[in-house]
C-alpha cells in the first residue's frame, strides 16, 4: 500500500516504542507482516505493519496503520490507485473487478476506470453497524451506525440507469460487521434492483468464531435458515465452509469468491480441509479473486489448482483405502483436468459479479480477449502455450 502524505496513528499506550512517538507523514505503509524487531526488548507483532518515509522506518508496531492511512486518503490516492489495479488486472487478462466496498471515493475509481477502458462494479464504502474489530472501530470516515448504513444503501446503482463501463452493486463490509438487519436489507435491496449482493464472509478464523458468539450457530447455517442465501448473493472469501454449512450452500444457488492466495496467507494451509473442489462438482457457482496486492489475479488460478489437487488426492486415497484396505499413503491422487482452474477463474467470477459467464471460443463469436505472447529469449514450452491460449479466451462483452 502506497500514498504520499498520509498519517501514521500513535503506537498503542504500552507497546516499545520502536520509532517515531506520535502521528507521523510516511510514504508506504507494509502491513499483515508477522514481525520480529530484534530491538532490545525483542518485540515481535504476530499482525504488524511497517511505516516507511523516504528510505527511513519511522515506525513498527500492530497492525493500526490501515485505518489511519484510510483517514487522511485523498481522491487523488483512490483514483491513482484504481489506475494501477486496473493495469496490473489488464496485464494479467483480467477486464472486469468487483469492488467489495473499502472505497470512499467512488467517483475517483470510476474514472480511473474508465480511462484505464476496464469494467468495474462499485458499492457502497464500509457498511457496518456491529464489530468488535479494531480496524473499523478507528475509522473516522465510516462510524458503524445504522442510520449511515441506511443512508447509504444502495448509493452505487445509479450507474446501472445507462449501459457504462462502471456499474453498481450492494455490499455491505461482512465478516460479522453487519447485523441480521443491515444484511437483509441489503438482500433485499439487491434482489429487487435484479444486481449482486456480496459481502466478505468466513475469512479468518477469529472472524467466523466471533460470528458464532453472538449468532448461536455457524454462519452460513445462520443465513440459511433467515433465507439470505440466494442466487443473487455472491460471498467473497468464503474460506471454509463447513459440511453443515454447505448444504445451505448447494441449496441456496449462490456464488462463491474464493481467494486461494490470501487463505493461506492468513494460515489456512496444511491440515485445513477446503470444500470447494467438493462444492464445485456439485454444480455450485465458484469464481476466484484476490484482493490484496502481494497476491496478483495471475496466480490465483495456479494456487487454486495445487490446493484442489490435494484434496482430490486426499479424497482419492480415502476411497481406495476403504474399498481394498489397501494403505492410503500409498496410492496416488487424480490429478484435476487442467481446465478446471481456468473455467473457475472466468466463467464462476463472471457469474458472480453479475455479469455474463464465459462464452465458447467458436467462429463468429465476438473477440473480447487479451492475447499475450511468450516471452523473448527462450523456446516456448507446453506451460507458455498454455498460459498463451487462455489469455486469449478473456472475457469479452456480448
Amino acid at each position: 500500500m502506497t500514498g504520499h502524505g498520509a498519517t501514521v496513528a500513535e503506537q498503542e499506550q504500552g507497546q516499545p516504542d520502536d520509532g517515531a512517538a506520535g502521528p507521523c507523514e510516511c510514504d508506504v505503509v507494509i502491513r499483515h507482516g508477522y514481525i520480529i524487531t530484534m530491538n532490545p526488548d525483542r518485540a515481535v507483532y504476530a499482525d504488524g505493519a511497517v511505516a516507511v518515509f523516504g528510505r527511513e522506518i519511522v515506525m513498527v508496531g500492530t497492525d493500526q496503520y490501515y485505518a489511519a492511512w484510510y483517514h487522511v486518503m485523498s481522491p487523488e490516492d483512490e483514483h491513482a490507485g484504481a489506475q494501477i489495479s486496473g493495469l496490473e488486472l489488464l496485464r494479467s487478462g483480467v477486464t472486469c473487478f468487483m469492488e467489495p466496498g473499502t472505497a470512499f471515493d467512488t467517483d475517483a475509481v470510476a474514472d480511473a476506470v474508465v480511462g484505464v477502458g476496464i469494467r468495474a462494479s462499485l458499492s457502497e464504502p464500509f457498511l457496518w453497524d456491529i464489530s468488535e474489530d479494531p480496524m473499523l472501530g478507528s475509522m473516522r470516515r465510516s462510524p458503524g451506525t445504522a442510520q449511515r448504513c441506511g443512508e447509504l444503501l444502495g448509493r452505487e446503482l445509479w450507474r446501472n440507469a445507462a449501459d457504462g463501463l462502471v456499474r453498481g452493486h450492494v455490499s455491505p463490509f461482512g465478516s460479522g460487521t453487519a447485523s441480521d438487519g443491515l444484511v437483509r436489507d441489503a438482500c433485499d435491496l439487491a434482489r429487487s434492483s435484479c444486481v449482486i449482493f456480496t459481502q466478505h464472509q468466513s475469512s479468518t478464523l477469529h472472524g467466523i468464531r466471533g460470528q458464532e458468539a453472538w449468532m448461536g450457530e455457524m454462519p452460513l447455517v445462520h443465513y440459511g435458515k433467515l433465507g439470505l442465501l440466494r442466487p443473487h448473493c455472491s460471498f467473497a472469501h468464503m474460506t471454509r465452509i463447513r459440511r453443515e454449512e454447505a448444504r445451505f450452500v448447494r441449496e441456496s444457488g449462490m456464488s462463491i469468491i474464493w481467494s486461494p492466495a490470501i487463505s493461506m496467507n492468513w494460515g489456512w494451509a496444511k491440515g485445513c480441509t477446503r470444500s470447494h473442489p467438493r462444492l464445485f462438482r456439485d454444480g455450485v457457482n465458484v469464481g476466484l479473486g484476490s484482493d490484496v496486492p502481494k497476491f496478483g489475479v495471475d496466480t490465483a488460478a495456479m494456487i487454486a489448482y495445487l490446493l484442489a489437487r490435494t484434496w482430490q488426492a486426499r479424497r482419492c486415497r480415502r476411497a481406495h483405502h476403504r474399498a481394498a484396505g489397501v494403505p492410503a499413503r500409498a496410492l496416488p491422487g487424480p490429478e484435476p483436468a487442467a481446465g478446471k482452474p481456468w473455467q473457475v477463474s472466468r466463467h464462476g467470477a463472471g457469474r458472480g459479479t453479475g455479469g455474463d459467464p464465459l462464452r465458447p471460443l467458436h467462429p463468429g463469436g465476438r473477440a473480447g480477449g487479451l492475447p499475450r505472447r511468450p516471452r523473448v529469449g527462450r523456446p516456448p514450452g507446453r506451460a507458455d502455450r498454455d498460459r498463451s491460449e487462455q489469455q486469449l479466451a478473456g472475457r469479452g462483452r456480448p
